[in-house]
């Protein structure tokens, strides 16, 4: 409880009169006093994992008349890269409560090896070709009706739950208007939990098809640490 109220008074206090370029460079140190519980995920530690996602924030209109999105309202987006191993966001950022995930999400520095785990929403094909130029690796989901060629296909251990492993092309004009990267991962993975199954995209062709069918899994944790954040 002494946390929470903590967390709740020095954000009030960081977010009166100040723009997000400056709260940019604040957060890195404000969060370092928010962390949830442990991973339960047993992935090599020598790799950087990071969840990426983002989250609106609503604050007041007499106070912040710098975030104001129209003549009611005031917010700003929060993007947090959180580290897997330790649950502390390493990226962070702050844009306007309006615009698209991807503007905060593409401007991340992620280092050289590092695995990004995101949603749908971060879906851009430019942003893939240089993330792979960077060797940087990512899993998302694969957007419904998205147009590929596949290239081979590969053995899975349906006792997994594993559907599918496949290496495809994305064949859409679009894409390749995008500069998509010439092969790229699917696998298909049946939750048996949610008795749903989730066709994952990645650039990865070194991990198991479980292990990155588990690391998307397991992003909830993002998505808890930014739930506090739409209450004010």
């Amino acid at each position: 409880m002494v946390l929470k109220a903590l967390h709740e008074v020095r954000w009030q206090e960081l977010m009166k009169n100040n723009p997000p370029a400056y709260i940019n460079s604040c957060l890195p140190n404000y969060f370092n006093v928010v962390k949830t519980p442990e991973l339960r995920i047993n992935l090599d530690l020598r790799v950087c994992y990071i969840h990426l996602d983002a989250s609106h924030i609503d604050l007041s209109l007499s106070l912040c008349e710098w975030a104001k999105v129209h003549e009611s309202k005031t917010s700003i987006k929060l993007t947090v890269g959180l580290n897997h191993s330790n649950t502390i966001p390493e990226f962070v950022a702050l844009g306007d409560g309006i615009e698209n995930d991807m503007l905060q999400g593409r401007v991340l520095k992620f280092p050289v090896g590092s695995i990004v785990v995101f949603d749908k929403g971060y879906i851009d094909y430019q942003w893939f070709a240089q993330m792979s130029n960077r060797k940087v690796s990512f899993v998302t989901r694969l957007r419904p009706k998205t147009v590929y060629e596949l290239k081979s296909t590969h053995e899975v251990l349906s006792s997994q739950g594993i559907l599918a492993d496949e290496h495809i092309e994305l064949s859409s004009d679009y894409a390749k208007k995008r500069g998509a990267p010439k092969l790229l991962r699917r696998i298909a993975f049946y939750d048996s939990e949610k008795k749903r199954t989730f066709e994952f995209l990645s650039n990865n062709f070194h991990l198991t098809a479980s292990t990155i069918a588990a690391i998307y899994k397991d992003r909830w944790k993002v998505e808890l640490f930014l739930k506090p954040s739409n209450k004010t």
